[in-house]
């Protein structure tokens, strides 16, 4: 573990001792202290400083523009400890040696190797079982020697402008956390004192599994029997770790032995152990609280949902101090953050109250209410006994890594003593670019403005592009070629798929606005709100193709019994269906005339691209041979474009009665981050439009703990420096 300052770039540590990467102000980890060890061995054995100067700043110039001199080292110097050296001062850490107890393993290693006192020029002979005992003594007095002056000079938590030291947990590259957002289970949870911190990670094999780290230890050890599992969490002593896998609850004793099932969670989302031995959880991620004892049974019904306040779930739960009283999120049918809410519910009547509008995942510690949005961890004072809060609620810590838009998880945990545990780097929008591709693959920008675009649409005329662009809520907006001019289209968030009306005024979009996915339209210069066009409380209306006479819209729509296609006539408010059969139907297109559909189905067990004549009947022809998605139509309805994996194929096809479709060919491949459903065809046939992310390198996710933090909290919330 290697500590670093709460304030970015701040420089904490002995100048001469210093890795690069501190010198440089960077986020560091326990290799800043193998460096650290390395210049004080090499000062042992010279007798002179390894980097220094007459101020702190020509000795981190030195740091970081000079080399060891290795010729000062003693002749006598053995081999493996010259190797050793080089390799703890590596400036790139990357090349550094990985864990400070692999230089006495390399050394108890080296006893038996052919060799090992090669280069030394002893006094007189010696026997060689002597000589490599000397050798040997000399090596590890070293390394004990130094170790223990490292000890003294590695650099320690400390304050700074009034801030308390962070410790930052660099895990290793074997065991990375785990980072995608999407995932509904929480990924760290932090034992009641503070103890240990449990975290979800990749196994080198690619499966994840929960991890234990002991906040005086350097390495994590995997909890054995969690393979495949997530959502740790604590029993009030510690001595259990609760878990989610396979579709259950369970519990592992911290000491080691086998997982016991507690009780059926297919998908849960969070849960809390509370000081009477029962745990309170969601089953799935939709649906209310449940009760169950540790021990395992028959969970009890604790919170039921709301239909008229259109809740979805009742998600990460937390039982307050005494065991009567919870804490929950609750998220809505839409998933918008602005929506989301966070109650308090009693135990013994199922009672509750809310209260925050637009927060997640509530926390409660020393007398105040955390929970978090928007990047950011807020506090309120909070009531434990009549449950209300007792003043508005203040940001606390910023850049908290949570997922805002799916499940509400927010990756934080405090624990009594006030120690705060957090995942640091709250997803930002990701910048991309438009641009246009030939038949060739060869791309030029649409335009200058990088934003986090997705599902571009072209306009008849091809002037304009209707783009989504990702932010806190996902809207539409209008780019104006000619101009390179972008105007905002909607504002109220989620938007999905978009196309144009066959004349080019009004655009069709899906977004779930009213808590259900549904098909609304907005005028193509944002002058009016949308209006519903189809909405049905079960169904996800998620791919959508516009007639070209203007007579309806194909919609696919996703049942809870699978994906089909239905017709909504013009001025229809119900819809009837075109296709519905036991396998998945989706991403309808029709041609420029209407008379085929181009649709993607796995009735053969694979996603493939058919096309059927409208309204039909008539015969299937399957267009593509090896896999196929996301289908388009060139203007003239004489080729079809449709995606094989990363390549984009084109297919002749001849209108008609029985339409004639020929052989796809490739045209080009794309790099697999372009998804293939972010492209669409410009009126000529030979360009296409699509969204390439710029990609930038992800800083490896730490885990970053704050003892003290609520202490400090206080007083900075008081107007005093801590």
């Amino acid at each position: 573990m290697t500590h670093n300052v709460d304030s970015a770039g701040v420089i904490l540590g002995t100048a001469g001792y210093m890795s690069p990467e501190q010198a440089r102000g960077q986020i560091v980890d326990k290799r800043a202290d193998i460096w650290a060890f390395g210049c004080v061995l090499y000062e042992m054995l010279v007798g002179k400083r390894l980097f220094s100067g007459p101020s702190t700043t020509d000795a981190l110039a030195a740091v970081l523009t000079l080399e060891p001199d290795w010729s000062r080292l003693p002749e006598r110097t053995p081999p493996l400890v010259r190797s050793l050296l080089r390799r703890c001062l590596q400036k790139d850490k990357a090349s550094r040696l990985h864990d400070i107890g692999d230089a006495r393993i390399e050394i108890e290693e080296a006893q038996a190797e052919p060799g090992a006192t090669s280069g030394m020029m002893p006094a007189a002979p010696r026997p060689p079982q002597r000589l490599r005992r000397d050798v040997i003594a000399f090596a590890l007095g070293g390394l004990v020697g130094a170790l223990g002056v490292w000890l003294g000079v590695r650099p320690k938590p400390v304050a700074s402008s009034g801030t308390r030291a962070r410790l930052h947990i660099a895990l290793p590259p074997d065991t990375p956390l785990l980072s995608d957002l999407g995932g509904g289970l929480q990924t760290i949870a932090l034992s009641a004192d503070a103890s240990r911190v449990a975290f979800v990670g990749r196994r080198p094999d690619g499966r994840q599994q929960i991890f234990l780290r002991r906040m005086d230890l350097l390495s994590p050890d995997p909890v054995p029997g969690t393979e495949d599992g997530g959502m740790p969490f604590f029993s009030p002593d510690g001595e259990w770790l609760g878990f989610a896998s396979e579709g259950k609850l369970k519990k592992v004793p911290i000491s080691g032995g086998q997982p016991v099932v507690i009780c059926d969670a297919p998908d849960p989302r969070g849960a809390s152990w509370g000081p009477d031995g029962t745990i309170l959880f969601p089953p799935g991620n939709a649906g209310g609280l449940y009760r169950v004892a540790a021990s395992g049974g028959i969970p009890a019904v604790v919170t039921r949902l709301d239909p008229a306040r259109r809740e979805d779930g009742h998600r990460w739960p937390q039982i307050l101090p005494g065991g009567k009283a919870a804490l929950y999120s609750v998220q809505p049918t839409s998933g918008r953050e602005v929506e989301r809410s966070i109650e308090a519910v009693s135990l013994a009547t199922g009672q509750g109250r809310k209260l925050v509008t637009g927060g997640s995942h509530p926390l409660y510690a020393g007398g105040y209410l955390f929970y978090g949005r928007a990047g950011e961890i807020l506090a309120a004072p909070f009531d434990t006994e009549r449950l209300e809060l007792l003043g508005e609620a203040r940001p606390v810590l910023t850049d908290v890594r949570m997922d805002p838009k799916q499940t509400g998880r927010v990756d934080f945990d405090i624990g009594r003593d006030g120690t705060l545990v957090y995942v640091p780097g709250f997803p930002k929008a990701e910048e991309r670019t438009l641009i246009v591709l030939d038949r060739q693959g060869h791309a030029s920008p649409v335009t200058s403005a990088k934003r986090a675009y997705f599902f571009p649409a072209v306009s008849p005329d091809g002037r304009r592009i209707a783009v989504g662009i990702s932010g806190v809520d996902d809207n539409l907006w209008v780019l104006d070629l000619p101009s390179d001019t972008l105007e905002r289209v909607t504002f109220s968030g989620d938007m999905g798929e978009v196309r144009w009306s066959p004349n080019g005024r009004r655009l069709l979009l899906t977004t779930n606005v009213k808590g259900q996915r549904g098909l609304f339209t907005v005028g193509g210069d944002g002058s009016a709100k949308p209006e519903e066009v189809f909405l049905h409380p079960q169904w996800w209306i998620n791919a959508f193709a516009v007639h070209p006479g203007g007579t309806g819209v194909l919609l696919g729509a996703q049942k809870p019994e699978g994906h089909d296609l239905l017709f909504l006539r013009e001025g229809s408010r119900d819809s009837e269906p075109f296709l519905e059969t036991p396998a998945d139907e989706q991403q309808p297109q029709f041609s420029p005339d209407g008379r085929l559909v181009a649709y993607v189905s796995n009735e053969s067990g694979h996603y493939q691209v058919y096309l059927r004549p409208f309204p039909g009947p008539g015969r299937k022809r399957q267009v593509s041979t090896v896999d196929g998605g996301s289908p388009r139509w060139r203007r003239d309805g004489k080729e079809l474009f449709f995606f094989e994996g990363v390549r984009l194929m084109a297919v002749p096809v001849e209108p008609g009665p029985e339409p004639q479709v020929g052989k796809p060919q490739p045209l080009f491949e794309v790099p697999p981050v372009v998804s293939s459903l972010n492209y669409d065809v410009m009126p000529d046939g030979q360009r296409f439009v699509m969204v390439k992310p710029e990609h930038a390198a992800e800083a490896p996710l730490q885990i970053v703990v704050i003892p003290g933090f609520l202490e400090e909290m206080k007083l900075r919330l008081a107007g005093k420096r801590p």
